[in-house]
């Protein structure tokens, strides 16, 4: 098992998102976690979140650069699940470190999501 934790930041029609995420890596092509982001709401100035469960499976998963499907469910606002399927890059800048990028559709409007992710183990 592989622990790793990050920071993360989305774009969507909603607006901005950042927060951190920690990933489990159940075997080098599988892996599932947890993430947390907040933005800026609407007019009133409320702070929107998003949290939710995420899964992956990478193919070519002992190279540098890695592509696979990601599925997350989540929870908009502590009142809406969605769940959102994405195609994720992961390159690993060094031994620890790791880059990641995604996009998707939801509600046929994209998402965009990057982030770094530092391996622990």
């Amino acid at each position: 098992y592989v622990l790793e934790v990050g920071v993360q930041t989305n774009r969507s029609i909603r607006g901005w998102r950042t927060g951190w995420n920690i990933d489990l890596a159940l075997s080098n092509k599988f892996r599932i976690g947890y993430f947390n982001t907040t933005g800026a709401g609407n007019a009133e100035n409320i702070k929107r979140s998003d949290k939710g469960v995420e899964t992956s499976f990478m193919f070519n998963a002992k190279g540098r650069f890695n592509v696979g499907p990601q599925v997350k469910i989540t929870l908009t606002d502590n009142r809406f699940i969605s769940v959102i399927p994405m195609i994720q890059t992961r390159m690993a800048i060094s031994r620890r470190l790791i880059l990641k990028a995604g996009a998707g559709m939801s509600d046929r409007y994209p998402i965009f999501d990057g982030g770094l992710a530092y391996r622990i183990r």
